[in-house]
């Protein structure tokens, strides 16, 4: 490992900056100072910028000198000086008014070298020996304000390192040096004190010998041996009973040959031969009955040319997969093990072109899907009930569904349409009836709700049922019984989805006059009419249990009341109350002897 830094360079540094501040005072100091100078600012560009300011102490001895190197006038490196000597430079390297190095130096000799980051964090420190050479650096390579990486030096030669790489204070890595060269390396990934690999490296810095513990139970399980540095050969013991799991021999660095036991049981389940380092033929025995039912054979390239698997494991092959120049051409599965091999993705050009399935096994093609050529889906038809016509359509347009049709009758006419935008639920539309007119019209797109159904069953593009949703739940529905346009009442859900208002149109008026409103039974509990259309209600209904008990009245419309009415449980007439000079004090009063329900409106629910 060579030196982090080029120190010998530093005293040429040193030189340079102490040349141009001679320069700097020859050029600002054309005369002597005056007794009260402190300070000298300087446009060294001549941009109309001040870009050096040199500072003076009581005794006339320069102090500290502000640089702005990018013109922006804002200073962004400052020399310290004590007895016009050096002693520190601090530099604002990106600009953005933050310290970033500072460097220290005593008798014209760098000492130490400090970074920091925008928040003013040290994130490195190096200190120097008498020579300028690096003695220790430490470096916070994760941002924590804790040194994590330490190298230490001597003569400038690098002796050993060590690293903290979870933070936790505790060294993981250590690397011994000899000659500028590793000797030894030992890694603690985890710090749990126990060591997860350990490499030995040869005169020449090549690796001799490596052992590594990949499962970090302390145990060392795999080992690799090198010859010159290049690996002959690799084995693993994973679960360390002394057997070898996974022995890979290595040929010129090249893989030539490899035996693995997958599931420990002491026998090789997958083998895999190589020629020039690639693979040529792999045989796997995936169910451990020591016969081989995946076959796969590469191509020059290392691609598979032709995968053939048993995966039902009873001796016969159930799907193929086809390459040609590392390119599928064909795959066809065996999904019910009839030896017919129902679904067949075709390909061209490395891409997906059309994919056909029996899904009942009748050997006739169900569903097929087309796809472009970017391998988008274009189109996708189905025979949902086997009955050897496509009877449901899917539409795409850049690989996002944009419409679905379905023969849900199988008369063959389209049914039912679902639009979608954006990959999203836009409209159905529905002919529940089957004669050829889309009566119901279901909208996803609507502010504020969820969902909106229209149904139209005259076809006069006037909904005479209008329903929103909120959450699946129903909470208002309109309805329109003369499908003239205008609505003739309103109802009002809660989220519970029981009806808690509703509203109608009570003598055709054009206006939802009356308003009822219910218990959480559904029973009304009272309702105001706005009989005389000025925008106020003028008669109110009680209601006790759902029945009529109660009836107030305005009939000069002065927003009083002027007329009472009290009624039985049969919702019979048993009390009259009249207020005849407005005064709002009841003037007449009435109890007829023979009973009579008084008229009033229909309150039941739609």
């Amino acid at each position: 490992m060579k030196s982090i830094e080029n120190k010998k360079s530093h005293p040429k540094i040193i030189s340079l900056v102490v040349i141009a501040f001679l320069m700097v005072l020859s050029m600002w100091l054309p005369g002597p100072l005056s007794a009260d100078s402190s300070r000298i600012e300087k446009d060294m560009d001549e941009d109309g910028k001040i870009d050096r300011i040199i500072h003076f102490n009581s005794k006339r001895m320069v102090e500290k000198l502000e640089i702005d190197s990018n013109g922006d006038e804002v200073m962004d490196s400052f020399q310290y000086y004590e007895n016009e000597v050096l002693t520190r430079v601090e530099r604002d390297l990106d600009h953005d008014r933050h310290i970033d190095t500072k460097d220290y130096f005593e008798k014209e000799k760098r000492i130490r070298h400090e970074r920091f980051d925008p928040q003013g964090h040290m994130t490195q420190m190096i200190t120097f020996d008498a020579m300028e050479r690096p003695l220790v650096v430490k470096k916070d390579t994760t941002s924590d304000q804790r040194f994590d990486t330490v190298f230490n030096y001597k003569e400038g030669v690098v002796l050993s390192s060590t690293k903290d790489t979870d933070g936790d204070g505790e060294v993981n890595i250590w690397t011994t040096y000899k000659n500028d060269m590793p000797v030894e390396r030992r890694v603690d990934d985890d710090g749990d004190g126990r060591l997860e690999r350990f490499v030995r490296f040869d005169d020449q810095a090549r690796p001799k010998e490596s052992d590594h513990d990949h499962d970090k139970d302390g145990k060392m399980e795999t080992f690799c041996l090198y010859e010159a540095g290049t690996i002959k050969e690799q084995r693993k013991d994973v679960d360390l009973d002394g057997r070898f799991d996974t022995v890979t021999f290595f040929e010129k660095e090249l893989p030539k040959r490899q035996e693995k036991d997958t599931n420990l049981d002491g026998r090789f389940d997958v083998f895999t031969k190589f020629a020039d380092g690639k693979p040529v033929t792999q045989e796997k025995d995936t169910n451990y009955d020591d016969e081989p039912d995946y076959f796969v054979t590469f191509d020059n390239d290392q691609n598979p040319s032709l995968i053939k698997e048993d995966s039902k494991f009873d001796g016969s092959i159930d799907r193929i997969r086809i390459f040609k120049n590392g390119e599928p051409v064909k795959v066809s599965f065996d999904e019910n093990n009839d030896t017919y091999l129902e679904t067949v993705s075709w390909f061209e050009k490395n891409k997906m072109i059309r994919q056909t399935k029996d899904d009942n096994g009748d050997k006739k093609i169900d569903t097929i899907i087309y796809f472009n050529g970017k391998e988008q889906r274009e189109k996708a038809e189905s025979d949902t009930d086997f009955n050897e016509t496509f009877d449901t359509f899917h539409y795409y347009a850049k690989d996002l569904l944009v419409r679905s049709e379905r023969d849900e009758n199988n008369d063959g006419a389209i049914d039912l349409k679902i639009y979608y935008v954006g990959g999203k639920k836009q409209r159905i539309i529905k002919d529940a009836d089957f004669d050829s007119h889309f009566e119901t019209t279901q909208w996803f797109d609507k502010p504020e709700w969820s969902m909106v159904m229209e149904i139209d069953t005259d076809q006069d593009e006037n909904p005479e049922l209008r329903s929103f949703y909120k959450n699946k739940a129903l909470v208002v529905k309109e309805i329109d019984e003369d499908s003239n346009g205008a609505i003739d009442q309103r109802e009002y859900y809660s989220d519970a989805g029981k009806l808690i208002k509703s509203q109608a149109d009570e003598g055709d008026t054009g206006r939802l006059n009356i308003t009822w409103y219910y218990d959480t039974n559904e029973k009304a509990t009272h309702a105001e009419h706005d009989k005389n259309g000025d925008g106020r209600p003028d008669i109110w209904y009680f209601y006790r249990q759902g029945m009529l008990n109660k009836l107030e009245e305005d009939t000069n419309a002065d927003g009083k009341t002027d007329l009472w009415e009290y009624y039985d449980d049969a919702e019979a007439l048993i009390k009259r109350s009249r207020d005849m000079d407005f005064d709002g004090i009841a003037d007449i009063v009435e109890e007829p002897q023979n009973q009579q329900t008084s008229e009033r409106p229909n309150q039941s629910k739609s």
